[in-house]
């Protein structure tokens, strides 16, 4: 490879230039007035010349100036410095590199997006003499791209709202008729007993779509931890079985040696959720899911048909229904966003796209089988860990009362769930300090004599916020940990959550034995930073 001090001498880019003096004038009219940016530079990072487009992509007032001021543009230009290893690599093994994106920050320190088209120049014994190229400025074009990404986002929120409205009205009759009847005095204590687990089921499916519209609507937070799926597909049997409705099958199959992996708890429950109610939208007058748990080994032949997958070792999920199948001209669209062959009302396009996301965000690939008339079936692919965590606990077991209660500050403007929230916690020996809002308990704190165990506070608050109010309380108090309730999404909770970090969170609403969950972990864990648990 020859040399930068070698290179550096001749600023005229010669092997771009045809024979001659005529030609050399029209050539360097052409690199020196072309809209295009142009450049050539040598292996180790140092233009050699460039023309007066790159110097204005790059906000330098002249080609001279950016020539004379970037001594290694892949450590001084490059947001990501790895970026331009990676595209160097691909142009040292194969000499030329079409479209390649990176991010670069101009002289005024403004990032811009850009896409590289370059090839290597060689000598006869395949010794990389320089790069030359050209760089196109890719910024008001993504700009443009985002606010139709963000017109089609907002287009299908609009659909997505009115069919949550819909579920929600159905869930809405369901409470108050059953609340209605609890309160009769004409039932015996089985029939309200029903009655209330009525409600609690309702309960839950509303707070299951809230939590679909703030994911679809506002970022997630999310807390990746070793899961058995086997564990989680068991969790929320029962929630699938009313989603698929009584002229749907569900079975489910999992070997008691199944793999775990490192993935966030939620997301894996709606990627299950999504592919279950896609499979009973395929069949309208009935059929059979199957849930499927086992492990793979995804292979380096595997990985030869499938240029994305890094081979190893996998716990495969896997749900197949017996529905009308995806035609295949439809089959390469399935998981856009916004996308759907469902009646107006009816489907928002979002499911499998989110599915899609959710996957990759978990490192892993998903892959669908299908055939018309002959059903459908997906396989997602999550990469094996090797660690271990207890197993998912039943739920009523968190319900115990702890072995050391504590005092709760407890911080709510809404009356209801502060009163629910009360009784939560003092069921389990907790004794309560309830108020509703940030002034309330910064009086509180300062007025009561006792140790306060730990703050659980609503984010936002009438007159000083949750966070303002944990800022002041630990000033006398600077070991108590906090918790802080949110119904907001969760990107949301974290703009307002002021210094405090977003160690895991929790939705409203929220059950007895989550609540119970985190304030135990935020005591077990005073002195550190506290966490925020948020609506998401």
């Amino acid at each position: 490879m020859a040399n930068e001090t070698a290179n550096q001498g001749s600023s005229s880019p010669t092997q771009l230039e045809p024979a001659g003096p005529e030609s050399e004038t029209v050539f360097r009219a052409f690199f020196e007035n072309a809209a295009e940016g142009m450049f050539l530079s040598t292996p180790a990072g140092r233009f050699m010349a460039v023309n007066a487009a790159l110097a204005r992509i790059l906000g330098f007032a002249t080609p001279e100036d950016l020539v004379r001021e970037v001594r290694d543009f892949g450590e001084e230009l490059y947001v990501d410095p790895a970026r331009r290893r990676e595209y160097q690599r691909l142009l040292n093994e194969s000499g030329r590199a079409t479209g390649f994106e990176a991010q670069l920050r101009r002289f005024d320190e403004s990032i811009i997006s850009v896409s590289f088209s370059t090839r290597a120049v060689k000598d006869e014994h395949e010794n990389i003499l320089w790069y030359e190229g050209t760089v196109e400025d890719l910024t008001k074009r993504r700009r443009l791209e985002d606010q139709f990404h963000h017109a089609q986002r907002m287009e299908a929120l609009g659909r997505l709202a009115g069919a949550v409205a819909h579920d929600f009205n159905n869930l809405l009759m369901v409470i108050g008729g059953y609340a209605a009847l609890l309160v009769d005095d004409d039932y015996d204590a089985s029939e309200r007993a029903e009655f209330a687990s009525q409600i609690k089921n309702a309960g839950e499916r509303a707070g299951a779509l809230t939590k679909q519209l703030l994911g679809y609507s506002r970022k997630q937070l999310v807390n990746p931890e070793p899961l058995d799926l086997t564990a989680v597909m068991q969790k929320v049997d029962t929630m699938l079985r009313r989603l698929t409705g009584e002229n749907v099958t569900l079975t489910t199959a999992a070997p008691e040696a199944a793999g775990w992996v490192l993935a966030d708890q939620g997301q894996v429950e709606q990627i299950l959720v999504n592919l279950v109610v896609n499979a009973r939208d395929a069949m309208p007058h009935g059929g059979e899911i199957r849930i499927e748990v086992r492990n793979a080994e995804l292979t380096a032949e595997f990985a030869r048909e499938h240029p994305e997958v890094v081979p190893g070792s996998f716990v495969c999920l896997t749900v197949s229904d017996t529905g009308t199948g995806i035609p295949p001209e439809v089959l390469p669209r399935i998981f856009e966003p916004y996308f759907t062959t469902k009646a107006l009302g009816l489907g928002t396009g979002l499911g499998l796209a989110t599915v899609y996301g959710l996957v990759k965000h978990n490192k892993g690939y998903i892959y669908v089988r299908t055939g018309v008339g002959r059903g459908t079936t997906f396989d997602v692919y999550l990469p094996r860990t090797k660690g271990e965590s207890p197993p998912l606990e039943p739920a009523r077991r968190a319900r115990q009362p702890m072995q050391s209660a504590g005092t709760v500050l407890l911080v709510d403007d809404d009356p209801g769930v502060r009163s629910l929230a009360r009784r939560f916690l003092e069921t389990a020996a907790y004794s309560v300090l309830a108020v509703r809002d940030g002034n309330q308990a910064v009086e509180m704190a300062r007025q009561y004599r006792g140790p306060i165990d730990v703050i659980v506070s609503n984010i936002g608050l009438p007159g000083i916020g949750g966070p303002e109010a944990a800022e002041l309380i630990r000033v006398t108090r600077p070991d108590t940990p906090v918790v802080f309730l949110s119904g907001y999404a969760a990107d949301a909770v974290t703009e307002r959550a002021g210094r405090f970090t977003v160690a895991s969170y929790l939705p409203k609403p929220f059950t007895a034995e989550a609540l119970l969950a985190r304030v135990q972990a935020a005591i077990r864990t005073a002195g550190s930073e506290v966490a925020v648990t948020a609506g998401d």
